[in-house]
């Protein structure tokens, strides 16, 4: 038995939480370069949450690692950070995105009522949302998918989890829908952070915009 069928298995057995459909509104202004980037407390995947950061960093923007707790986060390679944000304190006003990292361990919060109100959340102000892998999961359980496009690895319980969770699924390495961008799985996290820091530049460059003709209207 592989052993993603195995986390289904484990997990997926105590049932599915998927939520009423959230389309995001995108009504709540963003003023900040900060992106939350939500991690397992245990085993999450360390390349990714490295090229996750390090992507974000070099183009302007600030990753907050969060976590359910403040305490130790192990990776799968035995990183060692600290997360400076409790999942319970993340608020979307103080965020322009939240980014789940995947790796086995992020199986126990498929059905974390939190990490599923923080999706739900960060949906309805119109942020970018980003999944990797598995973690993906995630937002189909939260109900953020529903109506959208997504991938996910191509393995027929991961597959099923999107449909059930409403969403298209697209056996694409990359896929984007409006204000939400999934990644199969880890192998394409750099063209995932690609699309999704350029979907971020477009919106600050939207807002600027927006500013500039704000603050102009009294001379037309």
């Amino acid at each position: 038995m592989s052993r993603l069928k195995v986390l289904f298995t484990l997990v997926s057995s105590m049932g599915l939480a998927v939520a009423a459909d959230t389309t995001p509104a995108g009504t709540a202004p963003v003023q900040t370069n900060a992106v939350a980037v939500f991690i397992s407390q245990r085993m999450f995947l360390d390349e990714a949450l490295q090229v996750v950061t390090r992507r974000l960093e070099a183009r302007g923007y600030r990753p907050v690692l969060v976590a359910r707790d403040t305490g130790l986060a192990i990776g799968m390679d035995q990183t060692v950070v600290r997360p400076g944000l409790m999942l319970g304190e993340c608020r979307s006003e103080n965020f322009a995105a939240l980014i789940i990292i995947n790796g086995s361990g992020i199986a126990t919060y498929w059905q974390d009522t939190v990490i599923h109100a923080k999706c739900r959340e960060f949906a309805a102000a119109g942020r970018v949302i980003g999944g990797i892998g598995i973690a993906t999961i995630c937002l189909a359980r939260a109900g953020v998918l529903r109506g959208h496009k997504a991938t996910i690895l191509p393995d027929r319980h991961a597959v099923r989890e999107l449909l059930v969770g409403g969403a298209r699924y697209w056996p694409n390495p990359v896929v984007t829908d409006r204000n939400i961008v999934t990644a199969a799985d880890s192998q394409h996290i750099r063209r995932f952070m690609d699309v999704l820091v350029r979907l971020l530049d477009t919106r600050n460059r939207s807002r600027q915009d927006t500013g500039r003709l704000t603050s102009g209207a009294g001379h037309w």
